[in-house]
């Protein structure tokens, strides 16, 4: 029986037309987001920028600067905890 996940698969074969397709030297929509990535200093910076954002005490810096309603109770549960 044929599973799922079997039917998504791709084969290296057809991935082919796809990468060129992305990569190619002609292709406006490629080097418009390579520019735009680069504007935010690269694929590195931007991770490790979402990776900051993302970690807890910066979160609950951010729910403090808008005033959040749920501040209160987040503080609650890391207190239960």
């Amino acid at each position: 029986m044929t599973h799922i996940t079997d039917l998504l698969t791709i084969s290296p074969e057809d991935m082919i037309p796809v990468n060129q397709l992305l990569t190619g030297p002609d292709i406006e929509m490629t080097q418009a987001l390579c520019d735009l990535i680069d504007t935010f200093g690269g694929v590195k910076a931007i991770n490790e920028k979402a990776r900051e954002a993302g970690r807890l005490d910066n979160l609950m810096h951010r729910l403090k600067q808008i005033e959040s309603p749920y501040l209160s109770d987040l503080e609650w549960l890391m207190e239960q905890r």
